[in-house]
């Protein structure tokens, strides 16, 4: 066995796998943000509940390229929005319970 080719081996699939993670990461923040950024447009619409979901999940699904929207679904990105927007209602109640 050559150690040395096993060594590299090892090491590209390491090096691989930590540039995936690191994309993914950074897809993932990305997404959140305008997850975020959609999710207060929508709020400034008179639209209610469940349309206001449906226009954020529109807007960021507008912005992904074609040739990623086969890998990323409508349902992931919904997933994404109900996420931000959990994270955004947590912070809210507890300010709000500071403030009282």
């Amino acid at each position: 066995m050559n150690w040395e080719l096993i060594l590299t081996t090892i090491s590209s699939i390491v090096t691989i796998i930590a540039t995936i993670i690191g994309y993914y990461e950074h897809i993932k923040k990305k997404l959140e943000q305008e997850a975020l950024n959609a999710i207060n447009k929508a709020e400034e619409t008179d639209k209610v509940g469940t349309e206001k979901m449906q226009d954020a999940i529109k807007m960021i699904y507008d912005m992904i390229p074609a040739v990623a929207r086969p890998f990323i679904s409508e349902k992931i990105i919904e997933r994404v929005v109900q996420n931000v927007f959990d994270k955004v209602e947590e912070y809210a109640q507890k300010q709000l319970k500071k403030s009282t």
